[in-house]
């Protein structure tokens, strides 16, 4: 099974240098920049030209991983570049989490098959980005052959696959922003709020690290409900309050995300068992 990767940015190199050291033959390389290629070249010990028509040619498997507005534009590239009989059989996979095999279809319609497969991790450089490739968790969306041809892949990476149907991959892809994404918004704010009373920014995230990780052991030991602690959770109402009039002085624009994530831990809280009806009926009317 021979696999060739177009765009060798972050995920794509990662992609790339994992799967070689799973022995996957790298077959084709295409990016936008010949040194990304050549980088990827370098880690890989291959020595593919930075060819689009080659690494189509040459592939069993193609893995599109360039931004999610340009997979449609690549696909309908590679469709207008090769006639039915060349890319028939073929497998096309893009690796997007927001967006479904829809945008492939200028491939499906030449008799290829297609699929997206998305690794539930973030890679934030192309150097060890691989590391990230293993134990994780991989939303796939597609025909039942590229479904069969990923499986290797994932067990490779000793992963699992989350099936995924295309109309549900938009709130798919929220749920892991969130997790990721907005897990470092929700850093910075605890950082900015602390810059409010004088820690420096850096400071301040030092500080709440060891809160932050011992929260994420007891989510992983205990699962959400049962990890959750703090004012909300005992139906602290004073506490609350006092947050709420301190950060609408100092920090106004976060008040409305303090009052959001809120009212959500109510609800945890009831599911919880650690507050009653009542008690969450006066919080919810003072996070409103």
């Amino acid at each position: 099974m021979s696999i060739g990767i177009i765009g060798l940015g972050k995920l794509g190199c990662s992609l790339a240098i994992g799967l070689k050291k799973e022995g996957f033959i790298i077959s084709g390389l295409f990016s936008r920049t010949t040194d990304s290629v050549q980088f990827a070249n370098d880690r890989l010990g291959t020595s593919c030209e930075n060819n689009l028509i080659d690494t189509v040619k040459g592939s069993d498997i193609v893995f599109i991983t360039v931004s999610d507005s340009s997979i449609c534009y690549v696909a309908e590239e590679i469709a207008s570049n090769f006639g039915e009989k060349s890319i028939e059989n073929k497998i096309f996979i893009h690796c997007s989490g927001a967006v479904s095999t829809s945008v492939l279809e200028s491939l499906r319609k030449k008799g290829a098959y297609t699929a997206s497969l998305h690794p539930m991790q973030t890679f934030a450089d192309k150097e060890m980005g691989w590391k990230g490739l293993y134990g994780i968790y991989y939303g796939f969306e597609g025909c039942k052959v590229a479904y069969e041809s990923v499986k290797p892949i994932v067990l490779a990476f000793k992963g699992k696959i989350l099936n995924i149907n295309k109309e549900d991959k938009p709130i798919y892809h929220a749920a892991a922003c969130i997790a990721s994404n907005y897990l470092a918004t929700l850093t910075y704010i605890t950082g900015r709020l602390l810059e409010s009373i004088g820690f420096e920014f850096e400071d301040g995230i030092e500080a709440l690290k060891p809160l932050m990780d011992k929260t994420k052991s007891n989510i992983d030991t205990l699962g959400p409900i049962n990890a959750l602690t703090g004012p909300i959770s005992r139906g602290d109402i004073e506490t609350v309050e006092g947050h709420i009039k301190t950060i609408k002085e100092k920090e106004p624009e976060i008040l409305d995300v303090y009052k959001t994530l809120g009212m959500i831990t109510v609800e945890i809280g009831l599911k919880k068992g650690t507050i009653n009806n009542e008690e969450a009926e006066r919080l919810i009317k003072l996070l409103r």
